[in-house]
């Protein structure tokens, strides 16, 4: 691994605690610091006053403990200096208001005054420390977000800025009105100057392509400070730090193309480990390339602190990154913070004391060091399987009031693989895609696919590959709008199918008491049907699969629909095409799943607990138990346990175990 590491901000601190930091963060292993990115107000005190001592005095100090040093550029927070002589740098809220002061991501990314400021803060920055030794890489701004906590800017410049936006994109009014069916209430816009910042709420084409113009807008700011420090050191590795979600503001794959690594932040507990085991998955692969990624906030804590041992979860959360290709981590952060809203535990206390989380992590480091294995010289992850993640399917839930089924169906999804003992890539949807590593593709909730990747996933299946597809499969065009041709459009010859009508979920519950009363009927998008023999629950939504050449291997056993199938199975070509009419979650989707590895040949699958994963690297593998229960499990695994219990036959995990196998050389 190449770096073991936490976050920490000098210019917070008294300059006589630095010594005393360095010296622990020594004793705990730590070898690299992510500092500077909310520093601009003690770079740049006042317009074109430029202090950069005290961070070459760190910089020395941590050159001097053997110490390397992530830095990042400031843009995430202007100093108040700037905002305050101009406020019209400062987002418009779509409520008429600026955001306030000395606050963070409350700038207008159309703003070219603001971008001129930020442009020349990032190359002082980087002419500064050009040549330190200590300086090995940087991350641009912090955790890019174009809503955020302060929304989306609905400035003048920002909309003239979407006004010529859309002119590239349509080139006439005409064209427009088509994309956004401006016929539906009376909406076309017969001029440019027509549309205004804020958007009708419900026009969902609107908001689509605004989110796609603010979504260029923050990437191309970023991209531009990439270029502004590749310019003044080519030898420096350049990142920015994501939020792990699959229902962005910004895209994560448009964003990270330009970057030498992919970064996330994952702010863990051991109740959502599913959530953050699919996200590390995905930055594995978010920058087209399948390659190391960088962990860039952990928080050095579990949230469920009531429970007893919980924060020993800190040992198989760091063993479950590196598992699956994270070659750097760095804990947030070094010491509490005294006042702010980022008040969160940290490794070290306010006292500065080390306490249980110093000593957990420090037991981490000495165990990852005693193995002997350079992590970083192993092979990544061997995936047979790909989970498929689009921008533009997530931009249209986002817009949609939020809509999370295709963030939980992507979850779900990888967990019921999880658990299956099969470890997915998660793939963000490129224009040329390679798929021939794979033998099975999901698509889960894909609303909209390009009539090339349709192509891709054809060659794919007819070629031998397998592709299941988890319903609404493009269901809309490109502009958010829904297709008029049977379902899935363009594939109805792949899965041997048609759709023509859905239903939604909403079987009322019985009224529920509350104290002394009783409140009426809720709405619940849930309808038990089964597969096989055992019961299962549709959610939200099911599809009505009228078969052409496709078979069933399970009928929906109730509801509206009862009788048609709930999964099918197509021959295209020499591989097959799977169908998945309704949204399902774990353990449920587990079964499909099974029943669909199990056709693809995939052979004898386990049946891991939910907080178990099995990671393979080259000729290691590694079990993680992310819970506070204990686990005897009857694997079948090559290599000899050099971390934790195995017999040959018999694993156990203890609470919050790993379990680490090294195959010997020739065995």
């Amino acid at each position: 691994m190449r770096s073991f590491g936490c976050s920490y901000y000098p210019e917070m601190w008294n300059p006589d605690l630095w010594l005393r930091d360095l010296k622990q963060m020594k004793e705990l292993g730590i070898d690299l610091v992510r500092m500077g990115e909310f520093a601009w107000g003690k770079f740049e005190p006042a317009d074109g006053e430029f202090r950069f001592d005290g961070y070459r005095r760190m910089l020395d100090l941590c050159h001097s403990f053997g110490i390397q040093v992530m830095l990042g550029t400031p843009t995430a927070a202007p100093p108040r200096w700037l905002t305050a002589r101009y406020p019209e740098i400062l987002k418009i809220r779509k409520d008429g208001t600026r955001p306030a002061q000395g606050y963070r991501r409350q700038f207008c990314p159309s703003s070219e005054l603001y971008r001129q400021y930020a442009r020349r803060i990032v190359s002082r920055m980087g002419e500064a420390f050009r040549d330190h030794p200590a300086v090995v890489c940087w991350q641009v701004d912090n955790e890019i977000a174009a809503e955020a906590e302060t929304g989306y800017c609905c400035c003048p410049r920002c909309r003239n800025a979407f006004r010529e936006y859309l002119r590239k994109r349509y080139g006439t009014t005409q064209k427009l009105n088509e994309a956004w069916n401006g016929s539906f209430w009376s909406a076309d816009v017969s001029d440019w100057d027509e549309i205004t910042l804020p958007l009708f709420e419900e026009r969902i084409s609107m908001r689509l392509d605004f989110a796609r113009f603010m979504s260029s807008s923050f990437c191309s700011m970023a991209h531009e400070h990439y270029e502004i420090l590749k310019n003044i050191n080519p030898s420096w590795r350049i990142t920015t730090n994501m939020w792990t979600s699959f229902s962005p503001d910004v895209a994560p794959a448009e964003l990270f193309e330009k970057f030498d690594d992919a970064s996330c932040d994952t702010y863990v507990n051991d109740r959502d480990i599913g959530s953050f085991r699919a996200f590390w998955d995905y930055y594995r692969s978010v920058t087209g390339r399948r390659q190391p990624f960088t962990v860039a906030e952990t928080g050095a804590r579990n949230p469920v602190t009531a429970e007893p041992g919980t924060m020993r979860a800190l040992r198989p959360w760091m063993w479950d990154m590196i598992g699956r290709g994270a070659d750097r981590i760095i804990y947030f952060h070094w010491r509490q913070f005294l006042m702010g809203e980022e008040n969160s535990p940290s490794i070290l206390p306010w006292s500065g004391v080390p306490g249980e989380v110093f000593s957990l992590l420090k037991q981490n480091r000495e165990e990852l060091d005693s193995l002997g294995i350079d992590f970083s010289s192993l092979p990544l992850p061997d995936a047979k399987v790909a989970i498929l993640h689009d921008t533009m399917s997530a931009f249209l839930y986002r817009c949609r009031h939020r809509d999370a089924a295709l963030f939980r169906q992507t979850i779900e999804t990888h967990a019921a693989l999880t658990g299956l003992g099969i470890h997915p890539d998660v793939l963000p949807v490129k224009e040329k895609m390679d798929f021939s590593p794979y033998r099975l593709l999901i698509l889960p909730r894909m609303e909209h696919l390009s009539e090339e990747l349709i192509g891709q996933l054809k060659e794919f299946v007819r070629g031998g590959g397998a592709l299941l597809a988890q319903l609404r499969l493009n269901a809309v065009d490109e502009f958010g709008k829904f297709r008029q041709q049977l379902a899935p459009a363009g594939m109805t010859d792949l899965f041997g199918l048609q759709i023509n009508e859905s239903s939604r979920l909403l079987a009322y519950a019985h009224p529920v008491e509350f104290c002394t009363g009783t409140l009426p009927p809720v709405p619940q998008n849930e309808m038990e049907t089964a597969f096989g023999e055992h019961p299962v629950h549709a959610v939200d939504l099911m599809e009505k699969i009228e078969p052409l050449t496709c078979e069933s291997m399970q009928n929906f056993t109730n509801g509206r629909f009862s009788g048609s199938p709930l999964l099918s199975i197509n021959r295209f070509g020499k591989g097959m095409a799977f169908y998945q009419a309704t949204m399902l979650f774990e353990p449920d989707l587990r079964l499909v799943l099974r029943a669909v590895l199990e056709r693809c040949g995939f052979g004898e699958l386990p049946d891991l607990p939910p907080p178990v994963a099995r990671l393979d690297r080259g000729p290691v593998t590694v079990f993680v138990n992310s819970s506070n229960r204990r686990y005897t499990l009857e694997v079948s695994e090559k290599g000899k346990a050099v971390s934790g219990q195995y017999d040959g036959r018999i694993l156990t995990l203890e609470p919050y175990d790993v379990c680490i196998l090294r195959e010997e050389a020739g065995s």
